[in-house]
């Protein structure tokens, strides 16, 4: 989808990130993954930026809004939330003790990716101590929103009778609304 470039007043910067691998990420951010499966708990509750592993840098943020345990059968039952369909992760993720579902909301991806510090031994999160600095140059892309369905009004055809005809008694369908035709369709 288009973007536009926007740092809306009032902004509230992360002040954490979350290191996850690229692919995850941009789930994330397109929306389509709700569901950030982990082996533990959070307790976290807020934004936090989405920091790649691979590119080094901040690409947008999510809201995190609960952590719910998950059976394996819940983990099964609910690929369309977390996206993980290959073999391989969900090998990864039947060999965790516990299975949680981080779940995620109002995803704001950045026009301009920013570095981030990425401190020796920080695994799963990173503090963010100075987002103001961090974000200095940040833009939110703002979705385009899609364009409405509207219908386009067709007129009927004029049904009033010629002037030869002044005189002559209006038929009764011309008292009637007319009915749909199919020019009564919708403009993309």
């Amino acid at each position: 989808p288009e973007s536009a470039a926007c740092a809306p007043s009032g902004t509230t910067w992360p002040t954490r990130a979350l290191k996850l691998d690229h692919r995850w990420l941009q789930l994330l951010l397109d929306g389509s993954k709700t569901w950030e499966i982990r082996s533990s708990n959070t307790k976290w509750r807020g934004r936090v930026a989405l920091a790649s592993t691979e590119t080094k840098l901040l690409h947008g943020d999510v809201e995190f809004v609960d952590s719910t345990p998950l059976s394996r059968k819940d983990f099964a039952a609910n690929v369309q939330q977390h996206r993980v369909q290959d073999p391989e992760t969900t090998a990864k993720v039947h060999k965790y003790k516990l299975i949680f579902a981080w779940r995620i909301a109002r995803p704001r991806a950045y026009v301009n990716p920013a570095p981030f510090p990425n401190p020796t031994g920080s695994v799963i999160f990173v503090v963010l101590h100075a987002p103001e600095e961090i974000f200095a140059d940040t833009e939110i892309a703002v979705p385009t929103p899609a364009p409405s369905l509207c219908y386009q009004s067709v007129s009927p055809p004029d049904r009033t009778p010629p002037a030869s005809a002044a005189g002559s008694k209006p038929s009764s369908s011309s008292s009637r609304e007319p009915s749909p035709t199919a020019s009564d369709k919708p403009l993309r």
